[in-house]
């Protein structure tokens, strides 16, 4: 009897241990997430800010002269752009897709089709999936919160110059999802 209350004590002891355990490990994976989620969210308006002051003809002067306060060049938006792409969580690849629809210049364009093509077969549903209507209202969404806060300065810039809301755009838009689909499909490595 008393070797079974032994084993009795020293089972309720490990057991106790082991969910302690479990819920630091859940509260660990948990603060990722949270991390995770809160670094997507930053580069999408990273990005989406980046293209409103590359855009703008008030702020031309300040980028010119890479004055204080003002982006030179579009490293910055290269950066968001390469942190959406390594990063694993799905919420990611929504917003990589999403800037599909976005009106990057050649070189921004070609990071983000990088960053794409590189998630590989983890992004294919998103892009089987795309829903070009969706995308712009995310867009226009992203947009608009933004103007509302940090870009409220800035009137020389509407969502019709970061969001690619003309529908004569529509099928070059379509036609470059479907592009990015065989690419990964035929594993082109992207450098």
């Amino acid at each position: 009897m008393k070797n079974y209350f032994i084993f009795a004590v020293i089972y309720t002891i490990s057991c106790t241990q082991i969910t302690r355990a479990d819920d630091k490990a859940d509260y660990y994976k948990k603060a990722v997430n949270e991390y995770h989620e809160e670094q997507i969210k930053m580069s999408n308006n990273i990005i989406i800010m980046e293209l409103v002051y590359s855009k703008s003809k008030s702020l031309e002067e300040y980028r010119r002269n890479c004055m204080p306060g003002a982006f030179c060049g579009l490293t910055v938006m290269s950066l968001a752009i390469e942190g959406l792409g390594v990063n694993t969580s799905p919420a990611a690849s929504d917003v990589l897709v999403d800037l599909i629809v976005t009106t990057l210049d050649a070189g921004a364009s070609e990071d983000l089709d990088c960053a794409i093509v590189i998630k590989g077969n983890k992004i294919l549903p998103q892009l089987e999936d795309f829903n070009i209507e969706n995308s712009l209202s995310n867009c226009n969404a992203n947009f608009s919160k933004l103007k509302k806060s940090v870009l409220r300065t800035i009137d020389d810039v509407s969502v019709n110059d970061i969001c690619q809301l003309n529908k004569s755009r529509h099928e070059t838009i379509k036609n470059r999802v479907h592009d990015l689909i065989q690419s990964i499909k035929s594993k082109t490595v992207c450098e």
